[in-house]
């Protein structure tokens, strides 16, 4: 027995699946998901959070607070990679390998934790145009700013790209973290949405 003013903390979301004599020892305290409208003023209160963006992150989330709050740093990643995500797919619409190549190089220079945030941003972003090819823009949670560019990329891109999009992203973060050469990782993945677009 645990000396007094001891206290263990069994998290679990399937208390069913626990042993008998485990259970029988235990308080259950249910803990419910908060609203979105919670979270969203939790985000805007304790990390100064732009209105707009907290909600989205809080209605993503299915309302935990701590995938909001990932997803919200992830959004800082926008002002970073936004337009090298667009560089990028306006280079490959062209086919216009010169500035594919420039790109290229461009996201070489970053430390590997910058490429893998890039590859993780343009992975969303791509999901977004996705979403927005589909006919399901209210799903894609895409901030006002960025529907217009969404809504072109969405008419431009074949079905067949995302999926290989995607993979070649994956490819190129595992690839980061193997210490694989930039040049090499970000010359593959510009060629392959060059042939994938």
């Amino acid at each position: 027995e645990p000396p007094q003013g001891t206290y263990f903390f069994l998290v679990c979301h399937k208390p069913d699946k626990l042993l008998p004599t485990i259970l029988s020892r235990c308080q259950i305290v249910r803990m419910q998901p908060d609203s979105p409208e919670n979270i969203s003023r939790a985000l805007c209160e304790e990390e100064h959070a732009d209105a707009d963006r907290a909600m989205i992150a809080a209605r993503i989330s299915r309302s935990s607070y701590g995938t909001a709050l990932k997803m919200l740093r992830e959004e800082e990643l926008a002002d970073e990679y936004e337009s090298s995500v667009k560089e990028l797919l306006d280079a490959a619409l062209e086919h216009n390998l010169g500035r594919l190549l420039a790109v290229a190089e461009a996201l070489t220079s970053p430390g590997r934790e910058k490429q893998r945030d890039f590859c993780i941003y343009a992975e969303n972003y791509i999901r977004k145009i996705f979403m927005f090819a589909n006919g399901v823009p209210q799903i894609a949670f895409a901030t006002n700013d960025e529907y217009q560019a969404l809504e072109k990329y969405a008419s431009q891109i074949g079905k067949g790209f995302y999926r290989k999009a995607l993979s070649s992203l994956d490819t190129a973060m595992s690839a980061i973290e193997s210490n694989v050469n930039a040049r090499l990782i970000f010359v593959d993945l510009c060629n392959r949405f060059y042939l994938y677009i």
